[in-house]
């Protein structure tokens, strides 16, 4: 499943599923977690909504869940760009994850390797997602940049799983944030079909 950002809600914040469920976590005047309450999901009789087929305009919840599991899933996504020669390269990469709506991240943990040093003279980059297991297929396409903010490159190491982040613990590689111009999903049955477009 994939898990929203936190959203206000009252006295606290909430986060929802892309299934029925929704976590609702109320705070104390000392913040700290004084209740939470869970909506639907098994015994209350709640369903999931039917899954949404055509066009959206962010990376629905679905999609989500299934990049930021991707390596405990043990289906690491194939990242695609095309260096200054124009030679394509692919690898797998474990550290891919949703940062936003529209975004994309990888943490890249050797700041002179090739992917960054590509996105100086072609930022086009492309993803692929597949879980034969659960037949579902992502492929995204978008454009990439080297963020060089600290907030960005903290979110962005923070989002990549642990076993990643214990290659890099300095944290002296790069973060990559993809805008997405194109995200085709095809998430099995009962799950949905999506494709988002933008400039």
């Amino acid at each position: 499943m994939g898990w929203s950002d936190p959203e206000p809600d009252g006295t606290g914040l909430k986060v929802t599923t892309s299934g029925a469920v929704s976590v609702t976590f109320e705070f104390n005047s000392a913040d700290e977690i004084q209740r939470v309450r869970l909506d639907g999901g098994y015994g209350s009789g709640a369903v999931a909504p039917p899954a949404a087929t055509g066009s959206v305009t962010t990376i629905p919840l679905a999609v989500r869940g299934l990049v930021n599991n991707a390596l405990a899933n043990q289906t690491p996504i194939v990242v695609t760009y095309v260096d200054a020669q124009g030679g394509p390269h692919s690898s797998l990469r474990g550290s891919v994850g949703v940062l936003s709506a529209t975004q994309v991240a990888i943490w890249v943990r050797h700041a002179d390797g090739g992917l960054p040093a590509a996105i100086g003279t072609n930022p086009r980059i492309s993803l692929f997602y597949s879980d034969r297991r659960a037949n579902a297929v992502v492929n995204v396409m978008g454009k990439a940049r080297i963020a060089e903010d600290e907030e960005t490159r903290r979110k962005v190491f923070e989002l990549s799983p642990e076993v990643e982040q214990t290659h890099d613990p300095d944290r002296h590689g790069v973060a990559v944030v993809i805008d997405v111009t194109r995200l085709q999903a095809n998430l099995g049955a009962g799950r949905g079909n999506y494709s988002m477009s933008a400039p």
